[in-house]
């Protein structure tokens, strides 16, 4: 990484637009298995990712307003989905209202790291 991540990006930078989401109406059955049922009611975090950046510390500490810290994703690539270290799905993001929203792609098998 350059002495400043924001000059060698923030020619590159540009506004991504995303989709608005209206309604979510789907006829795709659950994502969980019915034997899990028991656990409908359990309020869980989930994060999503966007990507992961590396710099120095004195790098982290001179950025300032409009600096551009580029991830390791591409503009394309999905978001992971994750819940305690583990990737649960994917998706791109959308616009639901004044809010962003993710829209599911891909429910990873197992969780992955």
């Amino acid at each position: 990484m350059n002495s400043n991540p924001s000059s060698a990006h923030q020619d590159a930078t540009r506004p991504i637009d995303l989709p608005r989401l209206d309604a979510l109406a789907s006829n795709d059955p659950p994502l969980l298995p019915q034997r899990l049922a028991a656990f409908a009611g359990v309020r869980a975090t989930v994060t999503v990712v966007a990507g992961a950046a590396s710099a120095s510390i004195g790098e982290l500490l001179a950025l300032k307003d409009g600096a551009v810290l580029p991830l390791d994703r591409a503009v394309e690539a999905p978001f992971d989905v994750v819940l305690d270290g583990a990737v649960l799905a994917r998706g791109h993001l959308v616009a639901v209202g004044d809010h962003f929203g993710l829209r599911i792609t891909e429910v990873c098998a197992r969780g992955q790291d």
